[in-house]
């Protein structure tokens, strides 16, 4: 049976000013990880990543190593209890969670991928932009609680090569995997970036496509609008006004005038695209390549 230590037993060996802290810390119902060093020994408080209740929480443990004897806080009970397996069993615990720590994050960075197989497939579902928020926020939490751990970890190295020196490569081990968590946690917010970048590019271009749109339609039927309120004018002295086919001629000039809009306008572009882009953008940039490279030949007195 597992020896049940109270809080005031353990703290009455510390100093007023350490068991003060340690009060106030184990008190706190949600604890950040930390790890703090004093004279005979060192707490350790630590979180880890849970899935509960379909949203990303927060698992909390609280070691307490004395007089070299590590206890666990028991939250049921608000006692600590005897840790048998010491240090090392303490470091195997991190591990363990470090790995279920790493199995959630891979979880995140494949919804990561999926935002992005969606977004370069052009399906795009309307909810796009809340998908990616709560991947944002969670991942953004999680690199601040690894950012805890590592210096919680480098804190516990610190202190096992002034006072134990036994378990230092185990804590290397686990410094190297929580710092490869990191890595692939800002790997994952680096392209949810590059996600919100591109499609906002993408939202952009559309409505880009869609005012040019509907300035086109504007500029087509807004001289035909014109031509037809001009003509609708209850004045004398109107073009046609006793012509006998004067309605028929308004209406070839308002086809005509539509029918040049509409193929000016491709006009345009195919003029643009296939004569001026194709001969003088190729002529200019041949130009400034030669002229380059006359610069250079003239610079190392070569003949090219």
């Amino acid at each position: 049976m597992l020896m049940e230590y109270s809080i005031e037993q353990l703290t009455s060996k510390l100093d007023s000013d350490v068991a003060t802290a340690l009060l106030e810390s184990i008190n706190r119902s949600e604890q950040q990880t930390f790890f703090a060093p004093f004279p005979n020994g060192f707490s350790l408080w630590f979180r880890y990543l849970k899935i509960d209740n379909e949203e990303l929480q927060y698992g909390n443990h609280k070691y307490l190593y004395l007089e070299n004897k590590l206890y666990k806080f028991n939250f049921e009970s608000s006692v600590f209890e005897d840790f048998e397996d010491g240090v090392l069993g303490l470091v195997d615990v991190l591990e363990n969670y470090l790995s279920s720590n790493e199995f959630i994050i891979k979880e995140y960075i494949n919804e990561v991928e999926k935002l992005e197989d969606l977004l370069y497939e052009r399906s795009v579902p309307t909810v796009f932009m809340d998908i990616w928020f709560d991947v944002k926020k969670d991942l953004s939490r999680i690199e601040r609680f690894l950012g805890r751990h590592a210096r919680a970890l480098n804190g516990l190295l610190s202190w096992n090569e002034k006072n134990a020196d036994v378990v230092e490569l185990e804590l290397i081990d686990l410094q190297k995997n929580n710092h490869y968590q990191i890595s692939n946690v800002q790997g994952g917010l680096s392209r949810l970036d590059h996600i919100h970048h591109y499609y906002s590019s993408i939202k952009n271009d559309k409505l880009n496509k869609n005012i040019y749109l509907l300035t086109l339609v504007s500029g087509i039927f807004l001289p035909l609008n014109l031509i037809v309120g001009f003509f609708g004018m209850n004045t004398k002295g109107l073009f046609f006004e006793n012509h006998e086919k004067g309605t028929e001629m308004v209406v070839y000039i308002l086809g005509s005038i539509l029918v040049f809009s509409i193929l000016g306008q491709t006009l345009i572009k195919l003029v643009d695209r296939f004569i001026v882009r194709a001969l003088l953008g190729r002529t200019m940039l041949y130009k400034n390549i030669s002229s380059g490279l006359t610069k250079i030949e003239k610079s190392l007195g070569i003949d090219i």
